[in-house]
């Protein structure tokens, strides 16, 4: 299959922005390598660009509609194709210490029936919770653990938190009253979250609600959000991985977020993208979105695969044993409710912190990591 003259301009451009996040590929050599690529391109070039598009737009909300890939398969095609062409010697790398990304997906504040039903859909699992249940306990003993794994660092946790406008459908009003974060910005349990995004120096990010992109209420979510704290919102992360449309990327970068950290999986944790740090996507009109890639996330490893704790943390560690070899850079989730007796996944993850710790990661938040990787790239796509 042929590629026309702008997919393969377009393919190259965005191999490049991935290749330069981890090696520094001399002008001139770059400048002789799209000028041979362009004109024939590798089989293994559009093999790659087949696989990594197909991973930003081929999900069903947010389910892989293939099998997840448990490398970083951009990376390694990047250092093969080089190696192949003979001038990867000539490519120095960019050495940084491995790091992670600390986040948490504020679903709840406090138990719903929503929540109840979604249990008892996806699990077979009836749990009714005593009136006045709520999650801020929790919340606050996963901000504890970062702050204990991160040392003398601060700041180093992300929340991503929803403000979701309703839908102008009213035949989709069921499925986002089931689907949706359904508390508001005015509940008193609000203004504790605040407090402990004050007390712990989070980062806040938009969880943007499930049709907020099909219907192009990101920006209104964006601006409620910014107004309930204060200041403007570069970060977000969509409600159930959701990326709905084939310009659902392009929808964020025109609602003004400068970062996103979306690309992970319901169902199955991996390396979307075939990234083991953060990398801009190239988008029209020269815009840019950094993309922070999430591997592990609690609900995948727990409700999806049903492993144990310590199939987890064994699971977990694989996937950063890699991360960390390659000294790069990732996300990991674990939401809110973790630690709530009901789920007690907060020993998975504490045990998780711990080896990291131990291992060299670095803990950052997502804002600081996209500033440092900027100043390390030669020139911004």
């Amino acid at each position: 299959m042929m590629m026309t003259f702008e997919n393969i301009q377009a393919l190259l451009a965005q191999w490049f922005a991935c290749a330069e996040t981890f090696l520094h590929i001399p002008a001139p050599l770059k400048e002789e390598l799209t000028s041979r690529w362009h004109a024939n391109p590798p089989v293994s070039l559009y093999e790659w660009g087949q696989t990594f598009r197909g991973d930003l737009l081929q999900s069903r909300n947010g389910y892989p509609l293939v099998p997840v890939h448990t490398i970083p398969y951009t990376e390694i095609h990047i250092e093969k194709l080089l190696r192949e062409t003979g001038v990867l010697a000539d490519c120095e790398r960019r050495v940084q210490p491995p790091a992670l990304c600390l986040s948490h997906d504020i679903d709840y504040l406090a138990s719903t029936l929503q929540m109840t039903l979604k249990r008892l859909i996806s699990q077979r699992r009836l749990k009714l919770y005593p009136h006045g249940t709520h999650f801020l306990d929790s919340l606050e003993r996963l901000l504890v653990l970062d702050q204990q794994a991160a040392g003398d660092q601060t700041g180093v946790s992300t929340l991503f938190i929803p403000c979701p406008s309703r839908s102008r459908n009213p035949l989709r009003w069921p499925t986002q009253w089931l689907i949706d974060p359904s508390y508001k910005t005015t509940e008193p349990l609000f203004e504790r979250l605040k407090d402990l995004v004050s007390r712990f120096h989070c980062v806040v990010g938009l969880h943007g609600g499930f049709f907020s992109l099909s219907e192009r209420l990101v920006a209104q979510e964006k601006k409620r959000l910014e107004s309930a704290f204060g200041h403007p919102v570069a970060l977000v992360r969509q409600h159930w991985l959701n990326l709905p449309t084939a310009d659902s990327l392009e929808r964020l970068s025109e609602a003004g977020f400068v970062i996103d950290s979306t690309l992970g999986w319901n169902g199955a944790v991996g390396f979307r993208c075939g990234m083991a740090r953060p990398f801009p996507i190239l988008l029209e009109q020269g815009r840019v979105l950094w993309e922070v890639p999430l591997v592990l996330m609690d609900g995948p490893l727990f409700d999806d695969l049903q492993l144990s704790e310590k199939a987890v943390v064994e699971q977990s560690q694989r996937i950063l044993q890699t991360v960390l070899e390659r000294g790069g850079c990732v996300s990991i989730n674990w939401h809110e409710r973790a630690a709530f007796s009901d789920y007690a996944w907060d020993g998975a993850y504490a045990q998780l912190l711990e080896w990291a710790a131990h291992a060299g990661f670095r803990f950052q938040s997502m804002d600081k990591v996209i500033s440092t990787e900027k100043e390390a790239q030669p020139c911004n796509p």
